[in-house]
């Protein structure tokens, strides 16, 4: 069983070929939760301290000025199955879906102070709590088709506020499986 140790950060080596990007948002927010909650999932380090996931946290830390940070130090993996495993772990997690009845009460549960720091926009928040129809204000006209078991939905979209409020959709509906909604 592995061990989770303290590293030096400066010992760490970011996998030079790791297709995931953080954007610097998303890095204030990783940076922010250690600073609220802890480092309390640890990066994943190959036996010669390549990182293998955690590169976001690694990021974060550095932003932070932390000397050390806490590593789980798999030896097991072959060259290909570390490349596997980097891609993998970033993939998984985007392949989930949530149940919305309990995120809505989970959020619920969560001071405002903290809902921040979970990630949501304020658009995701909108569409979780009130639905598509009910409460999109940015939008002018939303019709949604139900043909045989395929959603279709049409937004248009005042033409000043287009490109908010598409990224806003694409980034809200990428978080349902492929086999549930498919953009186009």
């Amino acid at each position: 069983m592995e061990q989770i140790e303290q590293v030096a950060i400066g010992t760490l080596i970011p996998y030079e070929n790791n297709a995931r990007v953080h954007s610097d948002s998303q890095l204030t927010q990783i940076a922010n939760s250690i600073k609220k909650f802890g480092f309390i999932n640890p990066i994943t380090v190959d036996e010669n301290n390549l990182i293998l996931s955690g590169h976001g946290r690694y990021q974060a830390s550095k932003q932070l000025n932390l000397k050390t940070v806490p590593v789980k130090r798999v030896t097991h993996l072959s060259d290909k199955e570390k490349k596997a495993y980097i891609l993998l772990d970033n993939k998984i997690a985007l392949n989930a879906s949530w149940d919305e009845t309990l995120l809505k009460t989970e959020l619920g549960d969560i001071p405002d102070e903290l809902i921040e720091m979970i990630g949501f926009d304020e658009f995701e928040l909108e569409l979780l709590t009130n639905g598509w129809e009910n409460n999109i204000s940015k939008v002018d006209d939303i019709e949604a088709i139900d043909s045989i078991g395929l959603k279709k939905i049409t937004i248009n979209v005042d033409h000043n506020l287009y490109d908010e409020v598409k990224q806003n959709v694409i980034t809200f509906l990428e978080s349902y499986p492929d086999d549930q909604i498919k953009i186009t």
